[in-house]
């Protein structure tokens, strides 16, 4: 364009812009405006402020549509989407407005939208599909459309955005279905074997469900006489089937019994339930013969012979005309036993009891009682299996008291009764006083020889009395506790001997016994026995240590007659006659034994002081409100030397000196491990460990000694341990650690407009905890599992470290489309199915250190900190909206117990269970625990509208909460596991509605859901299974079986089977068990595997029907283990890099890859057995009092997963078993010896070259010396070749990878000709033609890097399996292939430059020229 024509143009735009500015009227007749009517120009401005007032109106309405969240018409009550909306908009107090659909585009389905519809009127047609037409379309039961809605007030219009109307079952078609369904019900063909529907006598099932499984069905009776057992499942004909099992029991008249049917449509996710009943009559039966049978087997077995004393009198006549003290009665399993006395039957056992009468349930209680009406406090109270008797009083008349046994018949509706009578005799005054007296004088004797009882345990100074101390003065061996003293001829009056019991099993009852010492309780690490100087003598079991100096310690005791305490109020309380005082005297008596410990040196010097100097320093923290008050937090609550006993331990100062401060209002101290949780202190806020400040803060115990510049940790309070105690001149300070996260303040974030909610149509992988948002599914099938040993395909190092410097933990994976996410501190990652980085987003809040990640309808939710929640799109990895923190839970509590002042208290809150999201309604449901004092105190479980990121209700327990609990949904209510052992219903408008029965311990598992079932496990190592009713709101059917320890994992259940994880006994081993549902009793068990499983195992199982269970353990190491074909083992050992601590359950991606996180890595391990062997490293290892080393392989070989070499030291092993020998073959040489070892797997087993840097320290040379190396076979030596003798501290030797070797290696003296030859390559050297480089070894292939080797720019945040760390213990180092080392490929590139320099150098020559 020309420069000119640019110009005019310009001035044109400009002009029309200027006028534009200026409103024209063009009108053909001009009026005078003076002429215009004034009341037509006030109308017009009235109509115009109408106008706007009718438009705000409409606007104000279209935003509240466009703010409503997902619609979902209810079928039977809404007809039209016009009027539902109508109505909403109505309630909302928008009056006149009509609401249409204006054309059919605005109306948009989606999936199976074909199976519904939404007409141009509004008229709704609800979903409905045969399941045989489309099965799919059947599980999902609903279908979405979007619909733009015109708003109309008036003449004004007005369109919305397009809306969700979510379409559910029409349940008249439903019910049609479910009518030819019944019709096709046989419930005839289902009693066999009974053929006649008036003749019920066998047992028989009843189906769970329909045929092709549209309806489950479950089954009540409302008559015993048929009673309907759990669901039970077998595997038959190459299926299982589920059943009810229906017991018959006939009774002398017949009964008619009414079965109801419930079928639950077994399609989506709605309760659409149907009820049937079906008549069957139970036949009367003569029951005269088996109640005959039944009479006389508890006749011959319930006879006064098998009572007996309860403990302590266990070992005292029983005579049923004069009882005494309290009663044992039989347990199920000793009414099975014949009782004899001097070799006679006198009670016949009922050898069938289990199999022909009820010991379970209402049954197993056999016992009642019954007391006359008329005797005052005298008779008998059940109490267990004991019945605890009142005697009457001297001059009262003898009671008469009835114990009944009943047996109830396991199979017909009969039961037979047998009673006993007992005689309760007053108590005759003067034998109780005689009885009194000989008590008395055994606890005199006891208290007399005291000493003597504490060191005459044959177990201790041994059948011939070395180990038994000679007097109290002179204390050189463990003294003991006992259990009883008695008199050793107790019927004989003049007989003092004492007979000094140490065995439980051997008391008797009748003597004297140790009982607690006052406060034990709040001490803890004493009860029976108290040493006044622990650090040389125990407490309890007297365990004694050998001080410095001669050392006087007290021992504390208790003596009591328990066999007498019946009678310890016999006289009225403060009554002081003589009689009263002795029977006093044989309850609680403190006894004092005073002992002296020769020390090693003697007897202290004159200038020793009993007692040392010691200052105690505590400093507390103020509550915090914000980060920026961290740096100055800490308070100094107090400041006080003083004066102690010689021998204190840190403990034991802490306590005594604070417990003697009248400014201290509590201490929580555990007086044995040191664990202090609260010190709260007047004038300053209590701070508690876990609490206060953050889930993570803590106590530390620092010391300073006298002449030390700083604070140090203090290394144990472990009382055995010479560290745990004071010097003089030591200042012990108590510090509040906070948590260096808190306060988390995770503010809100909302989004714009309401998001719409994807149906997730094309989404697959592992989505929730136990497999998806509403963890339900932790089971996959796959085509094949080629090896349960998995390779690895690669690993991502977690590099997000906490402010301690440790890695901040990550959270349980989840897998979408084969991308894997996961949370770590405040971060949210992205990887891509090579294990690369594609995103990561920076969260609103740090997760806690234990996190269950979630994905639904389109998002990832993220538990944060402080209850928060956040949701984030997995595509775009950008926030769609945070629900605020709640950061803390407000409680008013007794100051202390039994105190009428209440407190003010706010307890912390962590997300640390599992997020449950309700697909169809985009709603989820998050537990939330307030924690304090080692548990949880409060729950908190919050509803979330996942469009708006809106809280609809809030819950709150404030009793207890739910520690790593999940919720479940069973039709219209959310059940939970809360730490009191109990299951709380809510309804889901956020109301409690039921609370169950407590079941033990704390349940820290989600709830599993199968079929009718509940599954769980309680904190006590308990699984247990029971059967919620929604329409009664009924819990029954309670199963358990205790399995473990404990256990916080949650099943997996899976054709009849579950599979379970926990922690086992003596050295928390962990625990892998298969629960058959069935039997309820365990089939698999192990119990020695390296840590706690936490884990819920993943259950895969290929087309041949094999099963695995892979599952995690919590330990350092992080292993991945395989449950199969009967035996549980190792899956995959990670690297050394990659191990650390993992609570993770595994999950699987759409190609079968299996992943897991430690807290250092997340990894992915291979589908099949033989992809990217080559890309494993051999890990190795060396003990650091060694030295160094490097290993190389020398031939091919591909490592199958990732194996570890390691070398250990063996010297004192090797040197008590043979050293005599070795030194034999050695001239005496010095020798140390090590053993090689392979954890893993390889193809084939190659020659590895191993080169040792021997540290001086390890084995020292000598001038004029070497290095040998000798095999070890049996206890001879054969020297192995080195190459070379060494007279450096470096030596080189070959072996097999798998073969474990014990080595010697001797430092020798060489001769001049030996060292001379030290420089020159020995022959056995040479590379062997075995050795030499393969094609695949020449530089020109293997050396050259790969493009896979090429770093990335994202490689600092990808770290891969072949990063290595280095630590004091152990040193690794990446093992290369060996071959001549060629320097080809640097000096090929440096010719190249050089002739590339100099053609370009004669270029620019001739162009000079040329031109």
């Amino acid at each position: 364009m020309h420069k000119t024509t640019k110009k005019y143009l310009s001035l044109f735009l400009t002009l029309l812009l200027f006028l534009s500015l200026f409103p024209i009227e063009l009108n053909s007749n001009v009026v005078n405006a003076t002429s215009i009517d004034q009341d037509q120009l006030t109308n017009s401005y009235l109509n115009e402020i109408n106008y706007l007032e009718e438009n705000n109106n409409l606007e104000e309405a279209v935003t509240a549509v466009n703010n409503k969240g997902m619609t979902v018409p209810v079928f039977g009550t809404d007809s039209n989407i016009n009027d539902v909306m109508q109505a909403y908009l109505t309630g909302l107090g928008y009056t006149g407005i009509t609401v249409s659909i204006a054309d059919l585009a605005d109306i948009e389905g989606s999936s199976f939208s074909q199976y519904a519809k939404v007409n141009l009127d509004g008229r709704l047609e609800y979903f409905y599909v045969n399941p045989t037409e489309n099965v799919s379309a059947a599980n999902m039961g609903l279908t979405n459309y979007k619909v733009k809605f015109t708003l109309s007030d008036g003449n004004q219009t007005q369109k919305t955005e397009a809306k969700t109307i979510q379409l559910k079952w029409d349940r008249d078609k439903v019910k049609t279905f479910f009518d030819e369904t019944l019709n096709n019900f046989n419930f005839s063909e289902n009693i066999t074997p009974n053929t006649d529907l008036n003749q019920i006598i066998q047992n028989f099932n009843l189906p769970a469900y329909t045929d092709g499984k549209d309806f489950k069905i479950s089954w009540a009776s409302d008559n015993a006489a048929a009673s309907v057992g759990s669901l039970k499942s077998e595997y038959q004909n190459g299926q299982f089937l589920d059943y009810y099992p229906i017991s018959i029991k006939q009774s002398s008249e017949a009964q008619i019994v009414n079965l109801t049917a419930t079928f639950k449509y077994n399609r989506g996710n709605e309760n659409i339930d149907f009820t049937h009943v079906y008549q069957i009559t139970v036949p009367g039966i003569d029951l005269s013969v088996i109640k005959a049978e039944m009479q006389q087997d508890l006749d011959n077995y319930f006879t006064v012979d098998v009572l007996k004393y309860s403990y302590p009198n266990a070992g005292i006549s029983f005579d049923n005309q004069n009882v005494l003290y309290d009663v044992q009665l039989p347990s199920s399993a000793n009414i099975r036993k014949d009782t004899i006395v001097d070799g006679k039957v006198v009670s016949t056992g009922i050898k069938d009891l289990y199999q022909k009468y009820i010991t379970s349930g209402s049954g197993f209680s056999f016992y009642s009682f019954e007391n006359p009406t008329d005797v005052g406090d005298a008779g008998i109270i059940r109490n267990g299996f004991i019945g605890n008797i009142t005697l009457p009083k001297s001059g009262e008349k003898p009671v008469q008291v009835s114990v009944t046994m009943t047996l109830t018949h396991r199979d017909y509706d009969l039961s037979v009764q047998k009673t006993l009578t007992l005689t309760l005799n007053p108590v005759d005054y003067e034998e109780l006083m005689v009885e009194v007296n000989r008590k008395a004088e055994l606890m005199q004797l006891v208290k007399e020889n005291f000493f003597d009882i504490l060191n005459s345990n044959p177990s201790k100074i041994g059948n011939d009395q070395s180990e038994k101390n000679s007097s109290a003065d002179q204390i050189k061996f463990d003294l003991s506790s006992f259990k009883e003293v008695r008199f050793k001829n107790p019927d004989d009056p003049t007989d003092n001997t004492l007979e000094y019991i140490y065995d439980l099993s051997q008391v008797v009852g009748d003597g004297v016994e140790l009982s607690a010492l006052p406060d034990w309780e709040n001490q803890e690490a004493w009860r029976l026995l108290r040493s006044s100087n622990p650090r040389y003598l125990t407490h309890e079991n007297l365990i004694v240590t050998e001080p410095q100096y001669n050392t006087d310690v007290t021992i504390d005791a208790m003596l009591n007659i328990p066999s007498m305490e019946q009678y310890k109020d016999y006289f009225p309380e403060g009554a002081s006659t003589d009689d009263a005082n002795k029977l006093s005297s044989l309850f609680n008596q403190a006894i004092i034994q005073n002992i002296t410990i020769p020390g090693k040196d003697g007897e202290a010097p004159d200038d020793y002081k009993d007692t040392i100097q010691a200052t105690l320093i505590v400093e507390g923290s103020k509550i915090l409100q914000d980060k920026s008050e961290h740096a100055t937090a800490h308070q100094e609550w107090f400041n006080q030397t003083v004066e102690i006993a010689r021998d204190t331990a840190f403990i034991d100062f802490l306590s005594d000196t604070l417990n003697a401060d009248e400014n201290l209002e509590k201490l929580e101290l555990d007086i044995n491990s040191g664990w202090l949780n609260t010190i709260d202190f007047k004038g300053f806020e209590a701070n508690t460990t876990g609490q206060t400040n953050g889930s993570a803060s803590t106590w530390m115990w620092y010391v300073k000694h006298k002449d030390g510049q700083d604070f140090e940790t203090i290394s144990t309070l472990d009382r055995k341990d010479a560290e745990a105690y004071l010097q003089d001149g030591d200042t012990l300070k108590l510090k509040f650690i906070n948590d260096p996260r808190y306060p988390s303040n995770v503010q809100a974030q909302k989004p714009e407009n309401p998001i719409d909610l994807k149906d997730d149509a094309d989404i697959n992988g592992w989505t929730g905890f136990r497999g998806d948002a509403e963890n339900q599914t932790p089971v996959r099938e796959v085509e094949s599992v080629p090896s349960i040993s998995k390779a690895e395909n690669w690993s991502y190092i977690n590099d997000n470290y906490n402010e301690w410097g440790f890695p901040t933990s990550i959270s349980d994976l989840i897998s979408i489309n084969n991308q894997t996410i996961y949370a770590t501190g405040n971060l949210l990652v992205k990887l891509d199915e090579n294990g690369d980085e594609l995103n990561r987003l920076t969260l609103a809040g740090n997760i806690e250190y234990f996190s269950r990640l979630a994905y639904g309808r389109g998002m990832v939710l993220v538990p944060l900190q402080g209850g928060a929640l956040q949701a984030v799109d997995p595509v775009t990895m950008k926030s769609l909206w945070v629900v605020e923190s709640l950061d803390s839970f407000e409680k008013w509590e007794p100051k202390e117990e039994g105190s009428s002042e209440w407190v003010q208290k706010f307890y912390g809150l962590q997300s640390l269970g599992s997020t449950y999201i309700d697909l169809a309604n985009g709603i989820a449901y998050i537990p939330i625990t307030a924690t304090g004092n080692l548990s949880s105190v409060a729950g908190v479980i919050r509803a979330i509208d996942l469009s708006t990121g809106k809280e609809l209700w809030r819950y709150n327990n404030n009793n207890t909460g739910y520690y790593w609990g999940g919720l479940t949904a069973v039709d219209q209510y959310l059940l939970i596991g809360n730490d009191e052992g109990k299951i709380e219903v809510i309804d889901k408008n956020g109301n409690l509605v039921k609370t169950s029965e407590s079941y033990g311990k704390s349940i820290r598992t989600t709830l599993t859901q199968q079929d009718d079932k509940i599954y769980f496990t309680t904190n006590d190592g308990v699984f247990h299974s029971l059967k919620f009713n929604s329409t009664d709101l009924s819990f029954n059917e309670h199963q358990s079986i205790k399995f473990a320890t404990s256990s916080t994992s949650t099943a997996t259940i899976f054709e009849g089977k579950a599979y379970i994880g926990g922690i086992g006994g003596w050295g928390a081993p962990g625990v892998f068990a298969v629960i058959n549902l069935t039997t309820m009793q365990v089939e698999f068990i192990t119990d020695d595997l390296e840590g706690e499983v936490k884990s819920a195992p993943l259950v895969i199982y290929d087309k041949n029907g094999q099963i695995y269970a892979y599952f995690t353990a919590n330990t350092e190491a992080g292993l991945l283990y395989v449950y199969h074909n009967g035996k549980v083992e190792i899956s995959y050992r990670p690297s050394e890099n990659e191990a650390q601590y993992t609570t993770a359950t595994p999950i699987i991606d759409a190609n079968g890859n299996i992943y897991y996180s430690t807290d250092q890595a997340i990894i992915s391990l291979s589908a099949t057995k033989d992809a990217n062997l080559h890309d494993f490293a051999l890990d190795f290892g060396i003990d650091s009092l060694i030295g160094e080393m490097d290993v190389t392989i020398l031939s091919e070989a591909q490592l199958t997963k990732h194996s570890k070499f390691t070398i250990t030291d063996v010297t004192d092993n090797i040197k008590m078993l043979y050293d005599e020998d070795i030194k034999s073959q050695l001239d005496n040489a010095n020798y140390v010896s090590f053993r090689t070892g392979f954890e893993g797997e390889v193809e084939g087993n190659p020659d590895v070259s191993i080169n040792l840097q021997i540290l001086n320290s390890y084995l020292a040379l000598q001038k004029g010396q070497g290095y040998k190396l000798y095999r070890l076979v049996g206890d001879k030596l054969s020297e192995q070749p080195l190459g070379k003798l060494r007279s450096t501290a470096s030596i080189t030797f070959t072996q097999k990878l798998t073969d474990n070797f014990t080595y010697v290696l001797a430092a020798v003296n060489v001769s001049t000709t030996e060292t001379e030859e030290t420089n020159k390559p020995n022959e056995t050297n040479k590379p062997s033609e075995t050795n030499k480089p393969s094609e695949t070894d020449k530089t020109n292939k293997t050396e050259k890097p790969v493009e896979t080797n090429k770093p990335k720019e994202d490689d600092i945040q990808n770290k891969k399996t072949d990063q290595k760390t280095n630590n004091d213990s152990i040193h690794t180092k990446n093992v290369v292939k060996t071959g001549e080392t060629v320097y080809l490929i640097p000096i090929l590139t440096l010719v190249s430059l050089a002739v590339i320099s100099i053609i370009t150098k004669k270029k620019i020559k001739e162009e000079e020229k040329n031109k």
